[in-house]
């Protein structure tokens, strides 16, 4: 036997971050945040996160206290403070959280809370308040071997959500999400993988003008489908503003190929739909985009512009193309 000695030096406990995007339908946001990762003295971790960008303003802290009642367990306490002005609604509210998360056997994770919030919410047919309690419950199995550039893998996660309007008791539904992603590699090194995302949603027991804007399903821009504008590959009112919906689908594909060490480039097609239907109604079709893009690659992870274009472009309502700068993959 050879002994060996192990010198350990803890890391700091705080650290900031921040990040900036950009795109032709959102504009410009840039976010900002400060981290403390022993903030009670038993490895609580304390965040909080600023985002600022022409359509939203959000404060979000969360209080995460690990091996809550056993080691893979945590307790989760957050807050949201937020205002928002689109197309589709304008709202100003805030929300209490409480949650725990468990870790199982295979990469599974399962977590169960409790959500209370207020909202004062304009959409195009009226402006209401809204006192939401929620009981959101989640499944998520991560397999990627890297969060921001995934060349292999998947992710698969099912949210449910129960509501309940305090304000308004005979107003209730249940929202359900389900979303998976996979990356395939083309190349032993890793350097062409395609990548696939597909997800959908479904809001039951209210109409859709029961549903609190803020909670419908909207379709369009850089994290839905690319080269709409935001929110408005779904249905649209007499003014072309958005309606949202019950449900929607949709699904991404992407090649992306390596070029050298720094660089890369995507070619990608989005589809998808909102629907006013409880479940995805195909008879109105889905709307489809497809566009290019490059990476630049860091240590921390890539950085993407891609320019798309709306492959069923509406004259008045969809612009030639849009473009979109961040941080990491599209997903």
């Amino acid at each position: 036997m050879v002994p060996v000695t192990f010198s350990v030096t803890e890391r700091a406990h705080r650290s900031i971050k921040g990040g900036a995007s950009y795109s032709t339908d959102i504009g410009p946001g840039i976010s900002a945040g400060w981290e403390h990762r022993n903030f009670l003295a038993h490895g609580e971790k304390f965040t909080v996160d600023l985002s600022l960008a022409t359509q939203e303003r959000r404060l979000d802290t969360q209080l995460v206290k690990p091996f809550f009642l056993r080691t893979d367990q945590r307790l989760k306490f957050g807050n949201i403070i937020k205002e928002e002005d689109n197309d589709a609604f304008e709202t100003t509210g805030l929300n209490f959280s409480a949650g725990i998360d468990r870790d199982f056997s295979n990469k599974w994770l399962l977590g169960a809370g409790l959500v209370y919030g207020f909202e004062q919410i304009r959409d195009q047919n009226s402006k209401d308040n809204f006192a939401l309690f929620s009981i959101p419950l989640f499944v998520f199995q991560d397999r990627r071997d890297d969060l921001l550039n995934p060349q292999s893998g998947w992710t698969l996660r099912f949210d449910t959500a129960p509501s309940i309007d305090t304000l308004e008791p005979s107003t209730s539904f249940l929202k359900n999400r389900i979303s998976g992603s996979y990356y395939q590699p083309l190349s032993s090194a890793g350097r062409s993988v395609l990548a696939v995302r597909i997800a959908a949603g479904s809001i039951a027991g209210a109409t859709t003008d029961q549903v609190p804007a803020t909670d419908r399903f909207y379709t369009g821009g850089g994290g839905s489908i690319r080269g709409y504008g935001f929110q408005l590959a779904g249905p649209l009112d007499a003014g072309r503003d958005p309606l949202g919906g019950r449900s929607f689908t949709e699904l991404s594909t992407e090649l992306r190929q390596r070029i050298g060490e720094d660089y890369g480039v995507v070619a990608f097609l989005d589809g998808g739909n909102s629907f006013d239907a409880i479940y995805p109604d195909f008879k109105g079709g889905l709307r489809w985009g497809a566009g290019l893009g490059a990476r630049y690659y860091t240590d921390f992870g890539p950085i993407r512009a891609d320019i798309a274009v709306p492959l069923n472009r509406r004259s008045g309502v969809d612009d030639a193309f849009q473009v979109y700068f961040s941080f990491g993959q599209a997903f």
